[in-house]
């Protein structure tokens, strides 16, 4: 099951890199429900783990 870790996968194939670009596409709802749980206020501090290629992190970025 834990194949796709030893997988390499080749950036400069045009198909993966158009599998990348297409992620946010359907995982952006998730992402602004996510971001609307979040508490913001003056001082808070963000981590990321494993939010992929970081569009929460940009959006909770712009919004500190």
């Amino acid at each position: 099951m834990d194949n796709y870790l030893k997988t390499n996968y080749d950036l400069n194939n045009a198909e993966t890199v158009s599998v990348v670009d297409e992620l946010p596409l359907w995982s952006a709802p998730f992402g602004l429900r996510l971001l609307d749980k979040i508490k913001y206020k003056k001082n808070i501090t963000a981590f990321d783990i494993g939010s992929g290629l970081g569009f929460p992190l940009l959006e909770v970025a712009m919004r500190l």
